[in-house]
């Protein structure tokens, strides 16, 4: 059970950390013309 949530843990931290990453580095009228 504690190994699956580590797994899960180890998956989503650093996908969260880089889609956050990301977004700071977009200029926002990129951000506005994609959305």
């Amino acid at each position: 059970m504690l190994r699956t949530v580590a797994t899960v843990f180890a998956v989503i931290f650093p996908l969260g950390l880089f889609i956050v990453l990301v977004r700071a580095a977009q200029p926002k009228r990129l951000l506005e013309a994609g959305g």
